[in-house]
């Protein structure tokens, strides 16, 4: 644990002011140039900015840490940017922050301790940034956040997230794992990514939810998953093999859409009435009605099929760290699932989330091809492809020479003693020689620039 008493005790912490906020840091480690927040000294900005690097003793020091207790029961800000360098954000951090309304927690956080975010009493929005490795926290991390009404939850959580108070709700496409959020009373929107093949039991109980679209790659739904939420329109992608018993007990559907050809295993009880209209493949319609279980008490109508997918763009062609939204438009116009799963052939070139926004986060020269695919909830569907072309956007940013020395901006010799610094604020390299391809941040004496290597 990174705590406060421990760094300052060993003597080396700083004072240094960033957008007219004045924190104290502690130096983690003198070789690898790294420091922790430690202390917050109030302000009057209501957004409260973290910076990814500070100077120390003419050092650039990355930050990579925000000790224990920090901004506890700090009533000053209203938001805080944490930077892309930071990786730990530590118990009771930002505990009892009684104004702070929105937190963005970077993909570069791999931790959160116990508390950090307890009774945030007006905090309101929590978005988890997507990205393809998880995250840990620890116990109560956000207990006792009545107001918090939207989550963005883009990569995985080891731990439990104990939010009850949710209105809306987006889950990434690198969510493998989907956590609980049963008895979120007030959760009427849930738009689900397309990265888990499992709803667990439970999942969505007793929460207001009146229309669910399960993804395609979902394979099997958990008893009681959806149970006791007002549901009126219910969607299943193609490869649903099995509902479990009170799925969706307690709503009142209206219309209950299946994409697969082989009808799920569902006992009669997966919900509380027959009332409403069950609309399955148009070759299947047989097999259905064969089928056992909650088959045997309705009666199946065929689908109406997409026959395409049109996009609004037939290529991305843009720079690293551009964001694009995607638009589809399918046929007929009276189908009955016109909804879309996103998904990128290469994570190391783009994200894309379930709403069709894309994220450029590598080159294509360096990482290869990617595409960016929109499939149906149909077996057999039509797919549509966007190619994507992504580059470094290198405006402003001197390109080193092929023998790493250059003259320009104050660093006259890029082989002598520089302190080189990926994009999160890491220190890499004491010297540009031997740098993989890429854009780094290099100091040399009170001279500060970006570079490419190529």
């Amino acid at each position: 644990p990174l705590y406060a008493s421990e760094i300052i005790s060993d003597g080396q912490s700083f004072n240094y002011i960033y957008e007219s906020t004045r924190l104290k840091y502690g130096v983690l480690d003198a070789d690898e140039k790294t420091c922790v927040v430690v202390e917050y000294f109030a302000s009057a900005n209501e957004n409260l900015i973290i910076p990814e690097t500070v100077l120390f003793e003419d050092k650039t020091y990355s930050v990579v840490a925000i000790a224990a207790d920090v901004f506890r029961n700090c009533d000053q800000f209203t938001s805080v940017e944490i930077p892309a360098s930071v990786k730990k954000i530590e118990r009771y951090a930002f505990f009892g922050c009684a104004s702070l309304e929105k937190v963005f927690i970077p993909k570069s956080v791999d931790n959160i301790g116990s508390s950090a975010f307890q009774n945030c009493g007006n905090l309101n929005s929590l978005i988890i940034e997507q990205y393809p490795q998880g995250i840990a926290i620890g116990e109560n991390v956000f207990k006792d956040t009545p107001n918090l009404k939207y989550l963005s939850l883009g990569r995985n959580v080891t731990g439990e997230l104990n939010i009850t108070s949710l209105e809306e709700l987006l889950i990434g496409n690198f969510v493998t794992e989907l956590p609980s959020f049963a008895e979120n009373v007030n959760l009427r929107s849930v738009v689900l990514g397309n990265g888990f093949s499992e709803i667990p039991e439970m999942a969505f109980k007793n929460c207001a939810i009146e229309e669910i679209v399960i993804p395609e790659k979902v394979i099997s739904i958990g008893a009681s998953a959806f149970e006791g939420n007002p549901l009126r329109t219910i969607s299943m992608g193609p490869n649903i093999t099995s509902i479990g018993s009170r799925a969706f007990y307690g709503s009142d559907y209206q219309i209950m859409n299946v994409g697969a050809l082989i009808p799920p295993t569902a006992d009669s009880g997966i919900v509380s009435n027959y009332k409403g209209k069950i609309f399955v493949p148009q070759q299947s319609l047989t097999a259905y009605n064969n089928a056992p279980g909650f088959w045997q008490r309705v009666i199946c109508n065929p689908l109406i099929d997409i026959e395409e997918i049109q996009g609004d763009v037939e290529n991305i062609d843009g720079k690293v760290g551009d964001i694009i939204t995607l638009t589809v438009t399918v046929s007929p116009e009276n189908v009955s699932m016109p909804y879309v799963c996103w998904s990128s052939t290469n994570t190391d070139v783009a994200y894309v989330d379930p709403l069709g926004n894309v994220l450029l986060v590598g080159p294509t020269a360096e990482y290869g091809e990617c595409k960016i695919q929109a499939t149906t909830l149909y077996a057999n569907g039509p797919m549509l492809e966007i190619d994507v072309a992504s580059s470094y956007n290198l405006s402003g940013i001197e390109e080193v020479p092929e023998n790493n020395n250059g003259s320009s901006n104050g660093i006259t010799d890029l082989d002598k003693a520089v302190e080189v610094y990926n994009l999160n604020g890491t220190r890499i390299a004491t010297s540009v020689e031997d740098l993989v391809p890429g854009i780094y941040i290099v100091r040399q004496g009170n001279t500060v620039k970006k570079i490419a290597v190529k």
